[in-house]
């Protein structure tokens, strides 16, 4: 059965290639970046501008590049041009290693601009959030942990974040930052997002706030504040004496003279002079 037109097509077009392939490396070409004569085996002609240089000094420049994490500037050195290598020219340079890095890092990269996509705080697998109307709600589709994007705890509906720390403040901040200072147009879904973060982020520097300068009582419950003064603590709603610091409920400042706690009555630098024991 002979070949139809399509398959002769693709046949001249890989005799073409290859016999071009051939002609590059039978010649010498220069380097655009150091000038040197090099053969064509030791030279690479980038597929989106067709600009050549030498591999060596390609491989450096990617190199570099791919260390530092700065893999949008893998790009093509000659003056004016700017052109992106492929994953081909770039898997052609580089080491194995080296390549595995650039992908990785090229991935997050796209996935850190898609302002919904979250990464889940057990198997830090990608998320996306599923119900436009529950800002802060993810789930992850790998393990199937639902969490809250705000302070990464298990998903609260209704309820106040109470988990919080300075790693979920700073991954919020970033965020806002990343879309302020980005320099396209921003659309009503990232403006949305930035008040979303802005204000989750005012609420839970207060909350943040609240739970330092609040505990609850070792013996009813209640949660008590505390604004200043001395870590013997008197709960108001049953009376028994704690201690700020262990959380313990104490006989009183006998507390403070031995144990963990002792010579810890007042918080370092607070005024002490003026206290007078109630029950020495």
């Amino acid at each position: 059965r002979g070949c139809g037109a399509l398959e002769v097509l693709e046949a001249v077009r890989l005799a073409n290639s290859d016999a071009a392939e051939r002609l590059f490396a039978s010649r010498l070409h220069c380097c655009g970046v150091c000038f040197d004569q090099v053969p064509g085996a030791k030279a690479l002609r980038l597929f989106a501008c067709s600009h050549v240089f030498c591999k060596q000094c390609l491989r450096g420049l990617c190199s570099v590049q791919i260390k530092e994490g700065s893999v949008h500037l893998v790009k093509c050195p000659e003056f004016g041009c700017g052109e992106g290598l492929s994953q081909a020219d770039v898997r052609n340079l580089v080491e194995p290693e080296e390549f595995e890095r650039y992908e990785r890092v090229s991935v997050g990269r796209v996935l850190d601009t898609m302002s919904d996509l979250h990464w889940c705080p057990r198997c830090q697998s990608p998320c996306l959030m599923e119900d436009e109307k529950e800002d802060a709600f993810a789930r992850c589709p790998i393990c199937m942990y639902s969490f809250c994007t705000v302070c990464r705890g298990s998903w609260h509906p209704g309820a106040p974040c109470t988990h919080i720390d300075d790693a979920s403040l700073r991954g919020l901040r970033a965020e806002l930052k990343s879309l302020k200072d980005s320099k396209g147009a921003r659309g009503k879904k990232e403006e949305a997002r930035m008040r979303f973060l802005q204000g989750h982020i005012d609420t839970l520097m207060s909350e943040k706030a609240i739970i330092a300068s609040t505990k609850k009582c070792p013996n009813c419950k209640s949660s008590i504040e505390k604004d200043g003064g001395c870590n013997k603590m008197t709960c108001g709603k049953c009376g028994k004496y704690f201690c700020w610091l262990c959380n313990r409920i104490i006989d009183g400042y006998q507390h403070y003279q031995r144990g963990r706690c002792a010579g810890q009555l007042f918080p370092e630098g607070a005024e002490n002079d003026d206290y007078i024991p109630d029950d020495v």
